[in-house]
């Protein structure tokens, strides 16, 4: 009886040991930080592809866009413009991006350049704009709960 009681611990140990190195075995994923960027990039190339259930997990479902004129816009507005406009983005390049970490919300400022075609007429447009978004950890994930952007005038 002692024997199996000795191995029954001796079995619990192992296992507590076992669980207790994977919990804190590094982790493989990115930091919060770097997966707020990500996740802006996820974001143009869900919006490149037209992919909007993509962008429907990004975007939070009482997510807010305000405009340079103070137009305020919902994830409704944002997922029916990305399916019905006439320019398609073709090609993105962003330039830095702040993160700030604040607990499970996260802000996220930068620019970024767009070249679109227009489907109508085939001329190429390019936006460079400067933009912020907030986004909060509901769970296991991240989405984006507020978001402001301005086009940068062109020369």
């Amino acid at each position: 009886m002692k024997k199996l009681a000795a191995l029954v611990l001796f079995a619990c140990a192992v296992a507590a040991l076992v669980f207790a190195h994977s919990s804190k075995a590094p982790s493989a994923g990115l930091s919060d930080a770097d997966t707020l960027r990500k996740m802006s990039r996820d974001w143009a190339d869900a919006t490149k592809a037209i992919d909007v259930n993509r962008l429907g997990q990004i975007i939070a479902d009482d997510w807010k866009y305000v405009g340079a004129y103070g137009k305020i816009k919902s994830k409704e507005d944002a997922l029916n413009y990305v399916q019905t406009r006439d320019i398609k983005l073709q090609s993105y390049k962003f330039g830095p991006m702040d993160v700030k970490m604040m607990g499970n919300v996260g802000v996220v400022q930068g620019s970024i350049t767009q070249h679109f075609i227009n489907a109508k007429d085939g001329r190429h447009e390019n936006y460079s704009s400067v933009w912020m978004d907030v986004l909060e950890k509901r769970g296991d994930k991240w989405v984006v709960v507020r978001s402001k952007g301005n086009n940068i005038p062109k020369d």
